[in-house]
């Protein structure tokens, strides 16, 4: 989190090695992700909680806790 935007990055990689008889196969794998989200006014940041279950990311983020008082004067005619 940072100026407001919410910065989401994921990295990964793997190898996978075959072997049989005549030859010898290796893969390698590497990929990055990275997203940005600019998130409203009111979010309370410094409770972002964020959870991985079943290759899925769940991002939990509250409203702050600010009431704004609005005081106005209305005339009777």
């Amino acid at each position: 989190m940072e100026n407001g935007i919410l910065n989401i990055q994921a990295y990964t990689s793997g190898k996978k090695e075959e072997i049989k008889k005549n030859y010898v196969r290796k893969e390698f794998l590497t990929s990055s992700l990275a997203r940005s989200f600019r998130l409203p006014e009111g979010i309370d940041v410094s409770n972002i909680k964020a959870h991985y279950r079943n290759g899925r990311l769940y991002i939990k983020m509250g409203k702050a806790n600010t009431v704004k008082q609005m005081n106005k004067k209305v005339k009777v005619q």
